[in-house]
């Protein structure tokens, strides 16, 4: 549903950008993204679609949510997991803004050891 414009500016004036990014953090507090891979897999995902308009890119970054993302990437995460991570980082480094807080964060070198898990 989140696909139609006028569903992802439902979906940010309603507050759902700070919901999915809830999840992650739930993910980062517990230290592990193991138990919640499914739902954690699927809010990323509708974060990645929503990120396609600069409104939805510009809450992730007011609402904390470049360092909950950032927290993230230093998890354990299966391949679906950090594909769906990765294309909200790469929506959201598409605003100014957003890129010098990631770079602050450090997510370049996050990223690189992201996939210096994998073979």
């Amino acid at each position: 549903c989140s696909i139609m414009d006028q569903n992802k500016i439902a979906i940010r004036n309603a507050g759902g950008i700070e919901i999915l990014l809830g999840v992650a953090q739930e993910a980062v507090e517990a230290g592990t993204t193991n138990e919640i891979a499914p739902i954690l897999e699927k809010s990323l995902a509708a974060l990645w679609i929503l990120t396609v308009t600069p409104d939805s890119r510009q809450v992730v970054r007011t609402s904390n949510g470049l360092k909950v993302l950032a927290s993230l990437l230093a998890l354990d995460n299966a391949p679906v997991v950090l594909e769906k991570l990765l294309g909200v980082l790469r929506n959201c480094s598409s605003e100014k803004e957003n890129r010098s807080t990631m770079l602050q964060l450090g997510i370049v070198g996050k990223i690189l050891y992201a996939f210096s898990r994998f073979p």
